[in-house]
């Protein structure tokens, strides 16, 4: 365990998608890997919100080293974004699960690094 002055990510996960994103747990508690991008569901997953799921992603992310960066590279978000600009598909790219997980991962390092 961690000390009891700092920030645990469990209670980081709590406050996650309490501003405009809603928190929504399921139970689905399958691990997934940053290796298995072909594993997201986007009509599982609402879009803007933080799963259960994604949670302890996010944990085993954090916890191994992952940072916001890799997850960018690995989920190729620079094709995303070009592909919504060239095309004019913001909300393609706005509804697109990696996405979704991208910008929820990089609210959660960010809240664990304020907390820290």
């Amino acid at each position: 365990m961690g000390s009891p002055d700092l920030a645990q990510p469990s209670d980081i996960t709590q406050s996650l998608g309490t501003g405009n994103r809603r928190l929504r747990r399921n139970k689905d508690d399958d691990e997934e890997d940053i290796t298995d991008v072909n594993d997201i569901d986007s009509a599982n997953e609402e879009e803007r919100t933080v799963t259960a799921k994604m949670l302890k992603q996010f944990e085993k992310w954090h916890a191994r080293g992952d940072t916001v960066a890799s997850v960018y590279r690995k989920y190729k978000i620079q094709s995303l974004l070009e592909d919504a600009y060239n095309l004019n598909k913001w909300d393609d790219l706005l509804a697109n699960p990696k996405w979704q997980k991208y910008i929820n991962y990089d609210e959660f390092v960010n809240k664990l690094n304020a907390a820290a």
